[in-house]
């Protein structure tokens, strides 16, 4: 009798313990998941590389490109991860991409026999240089911290509005403020800073003169004494895309000093 009950409680223990198993694979398996497609490409003339092998080697997730040179990876777990394209007689391509749930990422690689890599975005191949910088101002567009403003703003334009007056419509809440005919960006509110340490120039209009990068170089650090910032002197026609971050929402890789009390504009121009 003993016995009996023993062996029947081992067999409610390995059931219990089966169960849990089954329910912990099904909720892995459930995962929310991203995927990648796009086509790998080579100049001259972007000509589509056939049987180039698009992987992400941590995940063992691998699928090569049809004749047309395209592809699709899916179920690729969701988070920041390497992606490695290869082709004989070809460099490799490595790039970190961010894989959201549930969406799909649209992604053109060129790659050739020199070492001139580049990534592209969708069909739009423009330089490695240009490629990069709109695939980060893309990634930073989803998680919809801060206020954008697109390349097809500026193309639409046509180059019949001045960069500043794209931006003040673009971006609400900003202000120009006009120094002895240049104009400046500026905020509504004194951000993090007193009256008495107001970024700018002296004799120029006291306002929170918010911090200019382009292209990954601060033009202005919005510091008190400053020389301001002229934003007529950007030609639109060479803007394709603008980002601007209140103080709180500027990212630490734009304000790794904790300056920018009144916010950041970040500028990204052609080439």
């Amino acid at each position: 009798m003993r016995w009996n009950r023993r062996a029947q409680w081992l067999c409610a223990l390995v059931g219990a313990i089966g169960l849990m198993t089954t329910q912990a694979s099904a909720q892995t398996f459930a995962a929310p998941r991203g995927a990648l497609e796009g086509t790998v490409l080579t100049d001259p003339g972007d000509k589509p590389v056939v049987g180039a092998l698009v992987e992400l080697a941590e995940f063992d997730l691998r699928v090569k490109t049809d004749s047309a040179g395209n592809f699709m990876l899916k179920n690729v777990p969701i988070g920041a991860h390497a992606v490695v394209v290869r082709a004989d007689g070809f460099n490799d391509l490595e790039t970190v991409l961010t894989f959201n749930p549930n969406e799909t990422l649209s992604r053109d690689f060129l790659i050739t026999r020199e070492n001139d890599v580049r990534l592209l975005i969708g069909k739009n191949k423009q330089p490695s240089a240009e490629s990069m910088r709109l695939s980060d101002f893309e990634s930073r567009r989803k998680l919809a911290s801060g206020r954008f403003i697109a390349r097809q703003v500026f193309e639409k334009a046509g180059g019949t509005r001045r960069f500043s007056e794209l931006l003040t419509t673009g971006i609400p809440g900003i202000l120009l403020v006009s120094n002895n005919g240049e104009r400046s960006v500026a905020t509504g509110n004194r951000g993090q800073i007193s009256a008495s340490s107001t970024p700018g120039e002296p004799g120029k209009t006291k306002r929170c003169y918010v911090q200019v990068i382009m292209d990954n170089i601060v033009r202005y650090r919005s510091t008190p004494g400053e020389k301001l910032f002229n934003i007529d002197q950007i030609d639109a026609n060479m803007v394709v895309g603008v980002e601007f971050y209140t103080v709180s929402q500027t990212p630490m890789q734009f304000n790794s000093t904790g300056g920018a009390p009144c916010g950041t504009l970040i500028i990204w121009t052609q080439g």
